[in-house]
């Protein structure tokens, strides 16, 4: 062991006859490209496409960067899959989360410049928010001809706020129905994030 600026020596019996090779050396180091990603929010089964040269960091420019990634997407969330070769600049999938919950996918991107040169992995975190699950609360009962009932729309997942329009052209969480004879009443809810 030397400390610096001191020199030294390394001799082996079995390499005495080996040759030295002199000569100057230059070494050259690379500086990979620089991403950051801030949080995402995706909502389920909707196609999500992430330009990642959107994130590079100056002095990297688009075109010249490559992408790799590694994911972990927890039970209930499926679409999520590792690119381990050259995978292009966009990360394209569709994510489905069956839980009644926002589940949380990390991508791990690993960015390559032209020359070979890798970035540092950084982390990309994607909110998946459930499907949005639109009910009808119906009266008890049925309704009888000329008589009305309330109906209550509710709706769970997505990203509340919910918005409501009713197949009798109304919105709004409620709608009163006087049916005249058999009528089946349906509601489209809509999330925050369309």
């Amino acid at each position: 062991t030397y400390g610096d600026g001191e020199t030294g020596g390394w001799s082996n019996a079995g390499c005495e006859a080996d040759i030295p090779i002199f000569g100057n050396y230059s070494l050259n180091c690379c500086i990979g490209p620089e991403v950051l990603f801030p949080p995402l929010t995706s909502c389920s089964g909707v196609q999500l496409d992430v330009v990642l040269d959107d994130y590079l960091l100056p002095p990297s420019n688009s075109g010249d960067v490559s992408y790799t990634w590694t994911v972990s997407a927890p039970s209930g969330v499926t679409g999520a899959s590792d690119c381990p070769g050259s995978c292009g600049v966009i990360l394209s999938q569709i994510l489905t989360n069956t839980t009644g919950g926002p589940q949380i996918v990390t991508y791990t991107i690993t960015p390559r410049s032209l020359d070979g040169c890798l970035g540092l992995p950084t982390d990309l975190s994607i909110t998946v928010l459930p499907e949005v699950v639109p009910m009808i609360e119906n009266p008890t009962g049925p309704i009888c001809s000329g008589a009305c009932a309330l109906l209550f729309g509710s709706a769970t997942g997505g990203n509340p706020p919910y918005s409501y329009e009713w197949s009798t052209g109304e919105t709004g969480i409620t709608t009163e129905v006087c049916p005249t004879f058999t009528t089946v009443y349906t509601v489209t809810v809509t999330d925050a994030n369309d």
